[in-house]
């Protein structure tokens, strides 16, 4: 198919114009002044002229080189990323046999510890009792002697009561068979 048009057919254009509802016999220029074919052509023009003056085409080129130097440096920061991750990984596998490590000593630690302590409270609980019973030992020979001394007090009242009764001869054998026991006892 031929674009470019023959004269004859240029003559039959304006019959389809006319056709389409753009007036009646017009030629192929004033078909040509009536459509926006002049404007598009003129800003085509334009375009071209403002695409080589201010380089766009070289701008695109720039930012095309830009955004593939970026990429570039992305897919090298990804591999250092993803390198890095890989260490983590390793350091974290790593890491939770350490914590595990570190959770069984705590608890041989603990248990030892408990042991100790244990230990320690039923040595400390020893003593205590045995200086409860020292101490009661102490409160009952107390008690004994406070017990001894009231007795004492209260058979030498007794003795000094009859003694007021009795008589000298009767006295004097009490004294003496007193004194033989005191003798006999120690």
């Amino acid at each position: 198919m031929n674009l470019l048009l023959t004269i004859q057919e240029t003559q039959q254009l304006p019959l389809f114009l006319l056709s389409a509802g753009h007036g009646e016999g017009l030629s192929f220029f004033d078909w040509l002044l009536s459509t926006n074919a002049i404007n598009i052509a003129i800003a085509f023009v334009l375009l071209v002229y403002v695409v080589k003056k201010f380089n766009l085409l070289g701008i695109f080129d720039t930012q095309q080189e830009k955004i593939r130097k970026e990429v570039e440096t992305l897919e090298q920061e990804k591999k250092a990323a993803l390198k890095e991750l890989n260490t983590i990984k390793k350091q974290t596998k790593n890491l939770s046999d350490e914590v595990e490590s570190i959770l069984n000593d705590a608890k041989t630690s603990a248990e030892t510890l408990s042991e100790q302590i244990l230990a320690d409270a039923q040595r400390d609980a020893s003593k205590i009792v045995e200086m409860s019973k020292k101490r009661i030992e102490v409160e009952q020979r107390s008690a004994m002697k406070t017990l001894e001394k009231r007795l004492l007090l209260d058979s030498i009242e007794d003795a000094q009561k009859e003694l007021v009764n009795l008589s000298d001869d009767d006295k004097g054998r009490s004294v003496e068979s007193f004194i033989n026991e005191l003798a006999h006892t120690h």
